[in-house]
C-alpha cells in the first residue's frame, strides 16, 4: 500500500510541475515583451512565491545562480522549492534562459537544469537608403514629398525587409532657404540613415504680356492709356503671377512710352515696352496705331519730274502732292547718299561739290505711302 501511495504521489507531483513549469514559461515570455520585472511565480508544491528572473530585457542584467532547497519527503508535495535560472546570463540577442524543473521520485525529491528556448523577435541593427525620393530637388518653401522613397532594414537575425517610412519618421528638412545640398535624416526604431536635397532660390525667369490695352488706336494728339495691360512674371518653379497696369509700380515693372504720354505719328507702329527693372527682363504690347489729325493720306506724289537735274551748291525746296484735305506736317524726307546732298524735314535739299545720283523720297509715317525721284547732280 505504501509504494502505490508513493506512485500516486510522484504522478500528481509531475502534473502539478508541469503545470507550474508551463505558467512559468508563459510568465517568463510575456515578462521579455516589457522592460519591467515579470510577475511572482507561485510554486505549485507549495504557497511560496518565488521570482522568475530580473529585468529580461536589459542588456546589462546579469542573473546570478540561486540554489535550490530541497526537502526530501516521502509525500513529495510538501517541499519548499525555488524556481529561477541557475547560471550568470545576458539576454541578447536571443535568450536561452535555465530554469528549474522539479521531479519527484519514489524516495523524494530532486531538482536538475533543463534548458529552453524560448524565441525572440529579431532586433534592428540598421536602416539604409535603398531608393530615393523621386523627389529631391525643392524650390524655397517648398514642402517635402517622400513618395518613392525605399529605407531597407537589417536585422539581428540576418534578415533584411522594406521598412514603413511616414513623414514622422523624418527630419532636418528646412526649405526656409536656399541650400544646394541638405542632408535629410530617416530615422526607424533608433537607427539612422540620410540623403540629401537641394533646395533652389525661387527667380523669375521672364516676363509675357498677356493682356494688351483695351485702347491700341489714337489719332494724333491724344495721350495713351495703357488700362487693361496685364504682364504675366514667370518663374523658375513653373509658378506664374499675373499682373495688372495699376500694379505695376509695385511689382518693379516699368513701361515706354510711359502711361499718359502724348503720341504723334512718331508712335505709329511702335508698341509699349513692359520692363522688369530688378531681373531686366522685358515684353512687349502689340504696334500702336496714331494717326495724323485731319483726312488721312491715301495718295502721296514729289513735285517733280522722275529725273530732276540739279548743279552742285544748288539748294531747291521740294514738295508733295497729297489728296484733299490731307497735311503734308508729318511727311519724312530722306536722301539716299548724304555725301552728295542734304534734305531738312520740311524737304529742303542743298547739293554738295559733288557730281553724281542721289534718290529723294518721301514718306507718310502712318500710312506708309511713299514716293521717290532720282536728283542728278551736274557740275
Amino acid at each position: 500500500m505504501k509504494k502505490q501511495i508513493k506512485i500516486t504521489s510522484t504522478i500528481s507531483c509531475i502534473i502539478m510541475l508541469s503545470l507550474a513549469f508551463s505558467i512559468g514559461l508563459n510568465a517568463y515570455a510575456n515578462a521579455t515583451s516589457s522592460t519591467e520585472a515579470p510577475p511572482l511565480l507561485t510554486n505549485s508544491f507549495a504557497s511560496e512565491k518565488v521570482e522568475a528572473t530580473n529585468d529580461l530585457l536589459s542588456a546589462s542584467t546579469v542573473v546570478t545562480a540561486t540554489t535550490s532547497t530541497v526537502h526530501s519527503n516521502a509525500d513529495c508535495g510538501q517541499g519548499a522549492h525555488n524556481w529561477g535560472p541557475v547560471e550568470p546570463w545576458k539576454p541578447a540577442p536571443e535568450l536561452f534562459p535555465l530554469i528549474w524543473m522539479v521531479y519527484c521520485q519514489n524516495d523524494g525529491c530532486n531538482a536538475e537544469t533543463r534548458r529552453h528556448h524560448l524565441p525572440q523577435e529579431a532586433i534592428l541593427e540598421s536602416i539604409q537608403v535603398t531608393t530615393l525620393p523621386t523627389k529631391v530637388s525643392y524650390f524655397v518653401n517648398e514642402p517635402l514629398n517622400i513618395d518613392g522613397l525605399v529605407v531597407t532594414g537589417t536585422y539581428s537575425d540576418g534578415t533584411t525587409k522594406s521598412e514603413n517610412i511616414a513623414l514622422t519618421n523624418i527630419s532636418g528638412f528646412n526649405s526656409a532657404a536656399a541650400n544646394p545640398a541638405l542632408t535629410v535624416t530617416v530615422t526607424v526604431g533608433g537607427k539612422t540613415a540620410t540623403f540629401t536635397t537641394e533646395i533652389k532660390e525661387v527667380v523669375l525667369e521672364s516676363i509675357s504680356v498677356t493682356a494688351q490695352p483695351t485702347k491700341m488706336s489714337y489719332t494724333e494728339g491724344e495721350t495713351l492709356n495703357l488700362s487693361g495691360l496685364t504682364v504675366t512674371l514667370i518663374y523658375n518653379n513653373g509658378s506664374t503671377i499675373p499682373v495688372a497696369f495699376a500694379n505695376f509700380a509695385a511689382n518693379g515693372l516699368t513701361v515706354s512710352p510711359a502711361n499718359g504720354t502724348t503720341l504723334t505719328t512718331a508712335h505709329n507702329g511702335t508698341p509699349v515696352t513692359v520692363t522688369y527693372t530688378a531681373g531686366g527682363k522685358t515684353s512687349t504690347t502689340g504696334n500702336l496705331t496714331v494717326t495724323a489729325n485731319g483726312t488721312p493720306i491715301t495718295s502721296l506724289r514729289i513735285d517733280a519730274l522722275s529725273i530732276t537735274t540739279m548743279a552742285r551748291y544748288e539748294a531747291r525746296r521740294f514738295s508733295v502732292i497729297l489728296n484733299d484735305g490731307a497735311s503734308d506736317e508729318n511727311v519724312v524726307w530722306t536722301i539716299s547718299d548724304l555725301s552728295l546732298g542734304y534734305v531738312d524735314p520740311v524737304g529742303n535739299v542743298t547739293i554738295f561739290d559733288r557730281t553724281g545720283n542721289v534718290r529723294l523720297t518721301a514718306t507718310d509715317p502712318v500710312s506708309g505711302i511713299s514716293h521717290s525721284i532720282t536728283l542728278r547732280i551736274t557740275a
